[in-house]
């Protein structure tokens, strides 16, 4: 009796040891590495987004300025080859320009870069930003 009382224990603990966990969702795993830059002349601009993407769970790793402010457009740029993720964050920021450019880099961390045009204030996200 007392050994069949043990068998069912472990039954019991093994079926319970062997069961799979729920899958986590793509932000739990490895949240989106994020780098935005001001490609016009707002000042303040990249940090304001920066906020706004780490509220939304994203992980910026880098803000700042481009390397000129001439950006028309805001752009939503995959480095990684993933574009999904370029897409959830132009989805987020309501940017419809996303575009694809991987290049073979060992120093990069990001896979997205953001670059902030001018037509900020049009869109979703400028709105948002007081600004």
């Amino acid at each position: 009796m007392l050994s069949r009382i043990v068998g069912i224990i472990l039954i019991v603990l093994l079926w319970a040891g062997c069961k799979q966990p729920a899958p986590k969702s793509q932000k739990e795993v490895m949240p989106i590495r994020v780098e935005v830059l001001n490609g016009c002349e707002e000042r303040g601009l990249a940090r304001k987004v920066t906020a706004l993407l780490r509220r939304s769970g994203f992980d910026v790793v880098n803000f700042g300025n481009a390397e000129n402010f001439d950006f028309l457009e805001t752009i939503v740029v995959d480095r990684s080859g993933h574009i999904e993720k370029a897409q959830q964050v132009a989805q987020t920021l309501g940017v419809e320009n996303c575009v694809q450019q991987i290049k073979q880099d060992p120093y990069r961390i990001e896979d997205v870069l953001v670059i902030i045009g001018r037509d900020f204030r049009k869109l979703a996200f400028g709105k948002n930003l007081g600004g």
